[in-house]
């Protein structure tokens, strides 16, 4: 792979409630066997120039022992992905970020090199497209240019990451294999991105089954439970003051 042409921060996004994956922490189900957030970091961490950071909102010693910053959110509600993104790029000005989900294990390799390449200006956002359809949360771009607007929409209540990006002026990477796109938001999902067959359980503290047992083996994947999601409430405006000073 090519060199990088300057340092980078690369922001893996580990904070979400895992809603509908009963309560789970996405960044520590597997693939393979490995943890997402193992295999992501095994992808990326020998790039040049690249500056890890951790998002998560839960079990942070644990992805520390990774050897990386973490940072949680600095609002004091939930108000999914952008809040994390607040968090990793607050204070931070010079280079790009580049951003991606846990929940995407397969991100290829050449992804923050092509993002990269396609920031024209220090106004322009990357998006990857997987040729069928945008994935708005791997996307790159410079805080200098978008930290303070991207607060503004979340203290409006707008936490969509689309909603964020409608007025923006983005580029579109194409990328030509949306296998690698796949994100794990449910038990299906999971169990077809480790070939329907899941050693892995699924679990909160009160919220405990596991796929492999007896009670799925029969069961067809669009019929495996699906937590309800929680909603988001209190967001706005309730950014910590400590963290912001």
């Amino acid at each position: 792979m090519p060199a990088m042409t300057g340092p980078y921060t690369l922001i893996i996004l580990c904070g979400g409630e895992g809603s509908r994956m009963g309560g789970a922490d996405k960044g520590w189900l597997t693939i393979a066997g490995i943890p997402f957030v193992s295999a992501l970091l095994d992808r990326f961490a020998d790039q040049p120039q690249v500056n890890i950071l951790i998002s998560a909102n839960r079990h942070r010693q644990r992805y520390a022992a990774l050897g990386y910053d973490v940072l949680s959110d600095l609002r004091s509600a939930p108000c999914g992905p952008l809040a994390g993104i607040e968090a990793c790029i607050h204070g931070r000005q010079a280079a790009p970020v580049v951003v991606i989900p846990c929940d995407m294990p397969n991100v290829p390799s050449d992804l923050p090199e092509r993002l990269l390449a396609s920031l024209n200006t220090a106004d322009d956002i990357a998006v990857v497209h997987d040729g069928r359809q945008d994935q708005p949360l791997c996307c790159a771009f410079y805080p200098r240019r978008w930290a303070d607007d991207l607060s503004a929409q979340l203290d409006h209540g707008h936490y969509g990451v689309r909603h964020w990006l409608r007025d923006k002026p983005v580029n579109y990477v194409h990328f030509g294999n949306t296998t690698d796109f796949m994100n794990v938001n449910n038990p299906a999902e999971l169990m077809m991105l480790n070939g329907k067959t899941i050693t892995t359980a699924v679990t909160k503290e009160k919220i405990r089954y596991t796929l492999a047992n007896d009670r799925y083996k029969n069961t067809r994947l669009h019929d495996l439970p699906l937590a309800r999601r929680i909603p988001r409430s209190g967001c706005r405006s309730r950014i910590s003051q400590a963290r912001r000073g």
